[in-house]
């Protein structure tokens, strides 16, 4: 059979012959279909790789617009700057807010195609799926670091809650915690958050088969910041408590494997200690006593108290407490005791405290 062609200004491509075109069809959508790219599948095996479904930055091609009859002119994607969800104002019902549109037919330069015919005329035009052609086609991924803080965290949820989930118990009902609760997360998210329960749910652990975990000795008011954390990206705290809030978020993070939530912690108590504000940056004995408990020497959270400590001693303002209670703390923890002697006995009084960086991780 002969091919025809379409008259000018339509908004479709050429016609190639039915068996070409079939062949063509079911080739890009099986090739192109939009599916999670490379890193981004269940096992999150890099917590470093973040990576979006987005287009490429602008090709050679022309851009899609109008002819000379005013009907639309697909192009494909290719010769389109970087897509970015299209937001939208909702004031329906439970949907009321700002809706973040990820399809790429509800930009305006694609609206007036549908998805399979702007993969048809990147296929034809040999932007093909990354890997399987010279030129990478529009639906292509992109480092995330490009989108803001909110579209990132959109974006990185929605794979993250996906699969099957497992029971996390945290506490017991003594007189330590009080309470007992339980967490019913995703796998995914809380394995790329954390070392130990990406262990736990993939190896041939009784957790993994009894679709339970159980961290008897966590505080759970202390793990719903990890949980708050791994949702939002950040923790909803009150200044009355976020020292002693925070403090404990490093340690579990420390147990759970989790660089980037001990990082969180980090910066804020680096933050807050560091303002000019008696009020909330001065440091306790109690607070030392319990960092070096429950770290180990050379710890990043031990190494800044210990510096503060040593920094701002003859401080009463930025170090409380009385001579008999740091002689206590002194008496029991080695590292302090060495260092503030050692600060002593040089002539110069220099600021211990290093930038934020040699504290995280």
């Amino acid at each position: 059979m002969a091919s025809d062609t379409t008259p000018v200004g339509s908004a479709h491509p050429v016609i190639a012959p039915a068996n070409t075109i079939n062949s063509q069809l079911s080739s890009s959508l099986n090739n192109l279909s939009l599916q999670s790219p490379p890193g981004m599948n269940a096992s999150f095996a890099s917590a470093n790789s973040t990576t979006a479904w987005i287009p490429d930055a602008q090709t050679n091609s022309e851009d899609s617009g109008s002819n000379s009859g005013g009907q639309p002119v697909n192009n494909g994607t290719g010769a389109q700057t970087i897509f970015l969800p299209i937001e939208e104002r909702s004031d329906s019902g439970e949907t009321a807010g700002i809706m973040a549109m990820q399809t790429i037919t509800r930009d305006p330069r694609f609206s007036d195609f549908s998805l399979e015919e702007l993969r048809l005329v990147d296929y034809t035009q040999g932007r093909k799926p990354i890997g399987a052609g010279t030129t990478s086609s529009g639906f292509s991924h992109w480092n995330l670091s490009s989108l803001s803080n909110r579209a990132r965290v959109l974006h990185m949820q929605v794979f993250l809650l996906k699969g099957s989930s497992i029971n996390i118990v945290v506490g017991s009902n003594t007189a330590t915690f009080g309470k007992q609760e339980t967490w019913c997360l995703p796998k995914d998210m809380i394995s790329y958050h954390s070392l130990f329960f990406k262990a736990a749910c993939s190896h041939d652990f009784k957790e993994k088969d009894e679709h339970r975990i159980i961290l008897e000795h966590e505080d759970p008011r202390v793990f719903s910041l990890f949980v708050e954390w791994m949702i939002y990206n950040k923790c909803s705290l009150s200044s009355s408590c976020m020292f002693n809030a925070h403090l404990k978020a490093w340690v579990l993070g420390d147990k759970l494997l989790s660089a980037a939530f001990k990082n969180h912690a980090m910066k804020r108590l680096y933050d807050a200690h560091q303002i000019d504000d008696s009020s909330t940056s001065f440091v306790t004995t109690s607070m030392v006593s319990f960092v070096c408990e429950n770290t180990c020497e050379g710890a990043k959270l031990r190494q800044f108290y210990v510096d503060f400590v040593v920094t701002h001693f003859s401080n009463p303002y930025k170090v409380l407490g009385t001579i008999e209670e740091w002689d206590n703390v002194l008496l029991d923890f080695d590292d302090m005791r060495i260092a503030l002697f050692t600060a002593m006995r040089s002539s110069d009084q220099l600021d211990r405290v290093e930038e934020l960086d040699f504290y995280l991780e």
